[in-house]
């Protein structure tokens, strides 16, 4: 199966793709040119992988340390009951962290490419068979995303609005933006790289359907929570928008979450 986007260069195929549970077929993000770091070879895949030796263990011994979790502010023993959305899912990785520490998540991702990755990422947690330890059993449990490619701001200006913006406890927001610096191993790097080629809307596709700004992506995400929304940003970033201010933040080592407030008690 090939699924392109001739516009930006990618297309989907599927691959081999490694597990401890071994190689399992796996939906892979190929670029359609040779990169500039692929040194003559077949640039490597991006594949979305929630059952990586590396997320494993990452979460063996919990996740209430991680910086994220921290921003929520809520303590484990209520995170059950309460629904948070990933408005800007991208690869996925934060969304998994809230859900295997018990939160109901939901994703939305508007880029098809994207969204394919990460249903075909659900789809293998859901086939391991037997076994699974506790934090595939809650990704399983409470990651959710929504069945199409699906911006979150024109989706909660619909008048048709899905469920899934209903009865919401916190929103969470990761914008990319092109002055970010880029961290971690080389293959990370690359990931992010290409996330961002993804969400860089192209002339003909600003002239259809103008960009939404940062400000109106946060006052959507605002109107939907009920206790907060997070925003994640680089360590030394300026804030999302010059106003309203967050009310707090929480930093950990390159990156930091601000935190504003959400939609007044009814």
């Amino acid at each position: 199966m090939i699924t392109a986007d001739s516009t930006r260069r990618f297309e989907l195929r599927k691959c081999l793709w490694p597990t401890p549970w071994g190689e399992r077929e796996a939906l892979g993000l190929f670029p359609i040119a040779p990169e500039s770091d692929s040194e003559g070879g077949e640039s490597q895949p991006t594949v979305v992988d929630f059952m990586s030796n590396a997320f494993l263990h990452r979460v063996r011994r919990g996740v209430g340390g991680e910086t994220l979790i921290r921003a929520t502010g809520v303590k484990e023993s209520e995170r059950g009951g309460l629904r948070v959305i990933d408005a800007t899912a991208g690869l996925g990785q934060d969304a998994a962290l809230l859900a295997v520490a018990g939160f109901r998540v939901t994703m939305f991702e508007r880029d098809p490419l994207l969204h394919a990755l990460l249903a075909d990422a659900l789809r293998r947690v859901q086939e391991i068979e037997g076994r699974r330890p506790l934090a595939l059993e809650r990704l399983g449990e409470n990651l959710r995303l929504i069945g199409q490619p699906t911006d979150f701001v024109r989706a909660q200006e619909s008048k048709s609005r899905d469920e899934a913006l209903d009865s919401i406890d916190l929103v969470y927001l990761d914008p990319m933006f092109e002055d970010e610096a880029l961290h971690g191993k080389a293959e990370t790097k690359r990931d992010l790289s290409r996330l961002r080629q993804l969400h860089r809307p192209s002339p003909e596709e600003s002239l259809h359907v103008p960009p939404v700004s940062n400000r109106e992506l946060l006052a959507a995400a605002q109107a939907v929570a009920s206790r907060r929304v997070l925003v994640k940003r680089p360590l030394r970033a300026p804030h999302l928008v010059d106003e309203p201010r967050p009310h707090g933040q929480v930093e950990g080592k390159i990156a930091r979450f601000d935190i504003y407030p959400g939609r007044p008690a009814r």
